[in-house]
């Protein structure tokens, strides 16, 4: 099973639990886990953290750098099309909600999530 991160992974771990100096092992273990596939996220979310230990981690540790995929890979495209495709058809959903979960963070969320390596829809 693939996990898609949030920047708040990143920056609320740094910053309450898992400091890079109290708990490395945490740090250590996310970059273990992107290359045996069961973590990632997106570029998107790789240009919005700011946090300057944070950054400096993922600038510093190739090992995750592999784990942001393109939101511009045709897969990731192709199956964020199917799930809203889906939304679309959904009745249910109001059309105002439908658009604003299109262009909202759950979109990035998806689009996170539908990695190729990934995505099972």
């Amino acid at each position: 099973m693939m996990y898609g991160l949030d920047a708040n992974v990143f920056i609320e771990a740094a910053k309450r639990y898992y400091a890079f100096d109290l708990v490395p092992g945490f740090w250590d273990s996310l970059t273990s886990l992107v290359g045996q596939g069961h973590v990632c996220s997106v570029d998107r979310i790789n240009r919005e953290i700011k946090e300057d230990d944070v950054r400096e981690w993922i600038d510093k540790n190739g090992g995750f750098a592999g784990g942001f995929a393109s939101t511009d890979d045709l897969t990731v495209i192709d199956t964020y099309r199917e799930i809203m495709t889906w939304v679309n058809a959904q009745a249910q959903f109001l059309p105002a909600a439908k658009s604003e979960f299109a262009r909202g963070a759950d979109a990035d969320r998806l689009r996170e999530g539908t990695r190729a390596y990934g995505s099972n829809t």
